[in-house]
Order: structure tokens, then sequence, then C-alpha cells
């Protein structure tokens, strides 16, 4: 949730109201996606939900592409060692 509430840029009380507001509707308060996010984009508006919604989608890619890389580098370093090594 607190990634959330930095591109909200709201006031805490705000979005303390918002995750009442989710709690009283049947929704978990610490969770973003399809819970606080429901009645935020009815309290704040679809823009700032959709915003946070790409930023994370954005977040999450780069995130596996960093690790695929890693992947990658550790997998040519074991066929490197595997060819100095007479395998």
């Amino acid at each position: 949730m607190s990634f959330c509430n930095r591109f909200l840029q709201r006031r805490p009380r705000e979005d303390s109201s918002i995750t009442q507001k989710a709690a009283a509707h049947g929704y978990n308060p610490n969770l973003w996606f399809n819970n606080v996010e429901i009645i935020a984009s009815v309290e704040i508006g679809r823009q700032t939900v959709d915003y946070v919604r790409n930023i994370y989608t954005y977040y999450l890619t780069y995130k596996m592409v960093i690790a695929r890389q890693a992947k990658s580098t550790e997998v040519k370093e074991k066929i490197e060692a595997n060819k100095s090594s007479g395998l």
C-alpha cells in the first residue's frame, strides 16, 4: 500500500478515509489492487488509479527484465567456465 500512497500524492488522513471506506465495503484495506483501488476510483477518480496501475506495471516489467538479464549472465558465465575447463 505504501507504494501506491506515494503516487496518490494525498494527505495521510485522506488515504486512511479511503482505506476505511474500503474496509466498510468489505474490501481488504491493506491491498491496493482490486480492493482499495475500487474505492479510490470513486473517491479520487479513475485517472489517478490508472496512473498507479501503469507505474506498477512498468515496475514489474523492469524487475522481470533485470532478473532475466542476471540469469542470462549467469548462464553465459557457466558456459565460459565449462569451455575453459575443457568440458
